[in-house]
């Protein structure tokens, strides 16, 4: 990676949309190569690309600003979960956008570092919370302490208006979508599924695939029209259900862990690795592995249907190119941060509150310069204080 990550210099904000790695300004090119994803992400023909955004201090200093938020909004305290933020590896956004635009990318880091925060209370709440989905609530908490359902409102608030003053049909796509995606996240938390398709059309839209693609579409700038979703839709359900997947898969050992702490505890864990050991009647070991062969369908299934849109549309618009291309990037950097992300790893923790993310990148960089450690990155352990 490049060594001059944060001495970034300041690109004129009128600038069209960036179109393609390995070329555009925001995005620094890295290789999948250089991580042990687990078997995810392998293919090779064609392959998956990766990128880490150049501005990533931007995300780190949204994602800092909605933590703030929260704890003088909402709290009481400041936030012990981590969220996007991940100075190894690289944060959530920086990841999974690498092609936003600059001025957009510190109002993407806030939304994601609220919606992290937000799903890490909605995970403890019961079945109260089903009162008002689609209103961002939390659920008993809201009746219990009233300065929570006044901070909520207030930063979801803040949300619209951050996004609207942006981009109105952009903001309104998101804010559309993260309605639709709590509401169901909150109405079919506790069902039983049967196999791995029924879990896998829940999963899509509880892991926030749509809510991923929106703000995608958001940070480049891009709107796309009826006719243009429907076209598309089939090549984003797979993307999705690599996404779910790969969630459960590195999130697991945090969940379980969770739910071993609380004796107990009748929530389910809605995670394919769970279920499949209740399907199969296999050890953790082995669900891993077949959610891992799971994904790695859909990987191909994805990959293979880009490339045919892209036959059966030459010449491919430059704007349809971009959006094939950035869905790419999110399956990629999805992984590449669940590797060794805070929010699931505890080795890697340190004070998420403290803005100490582009201190500990630059001095990861410091490190692998003077080792010539190529994968310093993906294997170094964090003691911070």
């Amino acid at each position: 990676m490049a060594d001059d990550h944060h001495n970034d210099n300041h690109h004129d904000h009128s600038q069209p949309p960036p179109t393609a790695e390995p070329t555009s300004p925001t995005a620094e090119p890295l290789s999948l190569a250089h991580y042990n994803t687990h078997g995810f992400c392998q293919h090779q023909s064609p392959t998956f690309p990766l990128a880490r955004h150049r501005h990533e201090a931007l995300a780190n200093a949204g994602c800092q600003a909605a933590r703030r938020d929260w704890a003088r909004l909402i709290g009481p305290g400041a936030p012990h979960e981590f969220g996007a933020c991940n100075p190894v590896n690289g944060n959530f956004v920086a990841l999974l956008f690498p092609l936003c635009r600059v001025e957009r990318l510190g109002v993407v880091g806030y939304v994601v570092e609220y919606s992290f925060l937000h799903d890490s209370v909605v995970e403890g709440l019961g079945e109260e919370s089903s009162a008002q989905p689609d209103k961002f609530g939390l659920g008993e908490l809201e009746t219990t302490r009233p300065n929570i359902k006044a901070g909520r409102k207030q930063m979801q608030a803040k949300i619209v208006s951050l996004l609207s003053d942006i981009d109105k049909a952009g903001a309104a796509r998101i804010m559309a979508v993260w309605k639709a995606m709590l509401s169901r996240t909150l109405r079919d938390k506790t069902k039983d599924f049967a196999n791995l398709e029924e879990y896998i059309e829940f999963r899509s839209i509880d892991t926030g695939g749509a809510f991923g693609e929106a703000l995608m579409l958001f940070g480049l700038g891009m709107t796309l029209t009826a006719e243009e979703d429907a076209l598309l839709a089939h090549i984003t359900q797979p993307c999705y259900a690599s996404f779910a997947l790969v969630n459960d898969y590195f999130s697991f050992d945090r969940e379980w862990g969770d739910t071993q702490s609380k004796p107990g505890a009748s929530k389910p864990i809605i995670n394919a690795v769970w279920l499949y050991m209740q399907w199969r009647g296999v050890s953790v070991a082995v669900a891993k592995r077949l959610v891992a062969a799971a994904s790695n369908r859909y990987e191909a299934r994805f990959l293979e249907l880009c490339e045919r849109f892209r036959n059966e549309h030459k010449p491919i618009s430059p704007k349809l190119d971009l959006y094939l291309r950035g869905l790419s990037y999110q399956v990629s950097g999805n992984v590449v941060w669940s590797l060794n992300c805070p929010r699931y790893y505890p080795g890697f923790r340190y004070d998420p509150n403290a803005g100490l993310e582009d201190t500990i990148t630059l001095g990861l960089r410091a490190k692998k310069r003077l080792a010539g450690e190529r994968d310093a990155e993906s294997s170094v352990v964090l003691h911070c204080a």
